[in-house]
């Protein structure tokens, strides 16, 4: 908890020059708040203009319907106010909060760059950025509405009914109980989203990102075919005997054997041919300790035959 505090409060440093900008956010939120909320009353008041019909006070209906009008224009204007400074505020703090992160990281040795999974750093300069931001936008916006609307909306009910205006102040604490429950599961959720997106973004630049020496670096096992800005295609060779081919090589204890691959990547023991491997030529022992293979056991045998003689 007391990191969370500490990460908040480092990161509302940087929104501390705009301040003037959040004070007029505040008495924009407080005016479009108080306005919208003092809509339905003088709604109620017009209503109860019209008695029935043929009885409406006219008289008295108009100017109500005249600050109606008002208090709508002001409290959009307000409302639009209030997304101004509070965009304003967000946006340039993010704008410093980048700002400073690059030049950290050009200050950082290479040797900590190089430790740390490329994808990973650019998804805490980039995605973690941007969900501060939608963080601190959808904070001040929100935070200060709701707020405001909670405390005049309670004056409101308090002044107009007191028996229902005492039951909404004690049902309040159990919505804001709920609401820290779901803030707090989310924050888990968000933690864990955080880091497949890291994840994602490593990925993407390892695979993606790379040039075509890049590429051949990284799979140097594979053959690159085709390279472009949309297609990057490998082939590899793999050299495996298939289940018809006769493979003469020595055992453990040096002796040749004929060797059959019956189970895809693995050589099975046919049969033992007792012929030790150094009563072979030099030249042809470094190439059989490797494996030869034979289409057939008849091909097999006149090579050895061969061989010996």
């Amino acid at each position: 908890m007391e990191n969370r505090k500490e990460t908040l409060a480092r990161v509302l440093r940087f929104a501390k020059p705009y301040r003037w900008y959040l004070l007029a956010a505040l008495v924009s939120a407080v005016l479009s708040v108080s306005l919208t909320l003092y809509a339905p009353v003088l709604i109620g008041r017009g209503i109860d203009q019209i008695i029935a019909p043929g009885k409406v006070y006219f008289d008295n209906l108009l100017p109500i319907l005249i600050e109606l009008g008002i208090v709508a224009v002001l409290a959009a204007l307000f409302q639009w106010l209030l997304t101004l400074c509070t965009n304003i505020v967000t946006y340039k703090t993010v704008r410093d909060l980048r700002s400073a992160a690059f030049e950290h990281m050009e200050e950082l040795p290479l040797s900590n760059i190089d430790s740390r999974p490329h994808g990973d750093i650019i998804s805490r300069i980039i995605n973690d950025i941007d969900s501060v931001s939608d963080g601190l936008l959808q904070g001040f916006s929100q935070l200060f509405t709701g707020i405001i609307t909670i405390a005049i909306t309670l004056v409101y009910m308090l002044a107009i009914n007191f028996k229902v205006g005492l039951v909404v102040v004690i049902i309040t604490p159990l919505s804001l109980f709920v609401a820290s429950f779901i803030a707090k599961h989310s924050f888990d959720m968000f933690r864990r989203q955080s880091a497949i997106k890291g994840q994602l973004s490593g990925c993407i630049e390892e695979l993606v990102g790379k040039g075509r020496a890049e590429a051949e670096a990284a799979y140097d096992l594979w053959q690159i075919t085709s390279f472009s800005a949309t297609e990057l295609a490998m082939e590899q060779t793999v050299e495996i005997y298939c289940p018809e081919h006769q493979v003469l090589m020595p055992d453990a204890s040096g002796v040749l054997c004929i060797f059959e691959n019956r189970y895809g990547d693995a050589l099975a023991l046919v049969r033992s041919l007792d012929t030790p491997l150094s009563s072979l030529p030099e030249s042809l022992q470094e190439e059989l300790r490797q494996g030869k293979g034979f289409d057939s056991v008849e091909e097999l045998e006149r090579w050895l035959e061969n061989a010996e003689s």
